[in-house]
């Protein structure tokens, strides 16, 4: 129990700063919760919107599929999923072109 609930405030210090779009430090409490409690699927949506705002679209689609693993069905984690798809669709250049 005291490891849940130690993992659940790294969790909610995650969410802050990632409410701050202190990403970076987001991140760094998630993987605090994360070694905690690998199914801690709050700190792996988390995490996922830290790296979807710093534009690392891969990793944050990974931690979405994650999340969903232990929550499936959760419409706001699909939801985040499909966003963060869209965006790294966007992101792409088109198909021929150079950049």
């Amino acid at each position: 129990l005291d490891l849940y609930i130690a993992a659940m405030a790294y969790t909610n210090l995650c969410a802050g700063n990632l409410h701050l779009k202190l990403y970076e430090d987001a991140i760094k409490s998630c993987d605090t919760a994360l070694a905690m409690r690998s199914s801690q699927w709050q700190a792996l949506n988390n995490r996922g919107g830290a790296r979807y705002g710093m534009g690392d679209y891969d990793s944050a689609i990974a931690d979405y599929i994650a999340a969903l693993f232990y929550q499936p069905g959760n419409v706001d984690i699909a939801t985040n999923l499909e966003m963060a798809r869209r965006s790294k669709r966007s992101a792409m250049p088109p198909e021929g072109s150079q950049r």
